[in-house]
């Protein structure tokens, strides 16, 4: 079976969402965490300012990805803010690197839809 490469931004405060976003690292915000499927290997990485929800939901998202759609079979990955190897792993698979990712000027800045 072949699979599309995906990226899911997960966002929001109250009602925490999945959402498709461009494959590239100018998708990619600390406020956040993401969701990238590549297929057998997915890869998760949180951002420095991400919600403890936000972390805890992408995780739950990711499993029901596997779940669902890969009988269970691929990867899961979870990238923390302390792991240089697997943050090299999820840049390397946007075809980027981690410096690209800006840290927001307005580190306080909450949304519900951001």
């Amino acid at each position: 079976t072949e699979y599309v490469k995906r990226l899911y931004k997960v966002h929001g405060l109250q009602n925490i969402l999945l959402e498709p976003v461009e494959i590239h690292t100018s998708s990619v915000d600390h406020r956040h965490a993401y969701i990238l499927d590549d297929g057998m290997r997915m890869v998760g990485w949180v951002g420095k300012q991400c919600k403890l929800t936000q972390q805890k939901k992408a995780t739950l998202f990711a499993e029901k990805i596997n779940n669902v759609e890969r009988k269970n079979k691929a990867d899961l990955i979870v990238v923390n803010k302390y792991d240089t190897e697997k943050q090299h792993l999820f840049f390397e698979l946007l075809d980027g690197s981690a410096d690209e990712v800006q840290i927001p000027e307005d580190a306080n800045y909450e949304d519900t839809y951001s």
